[in-house]
């Protein structure tokens, strides 16, 4: 990767994606908790 580009991907700016994941992060958590750790990716 060229130096530039790294410190451009480095100062950007979250994705939305990235800042969606975020808020659902914790939920999920809780979800997997809840459910004994048992739930896959998938169910989750």
């Amino acid at each position: 990767m060229a130096p530039s580009s790294y410190y451009a991907a480095k100062t950007r700016a979250p994705s939305a994606r990235t800042v969606r994941d975020e808020e659902l992060i914790p939920q999920l958590v809780e979800l997997w908790e809840t459910n004994y750790r048992v739930y896959g990716v998938r169910k989750l």
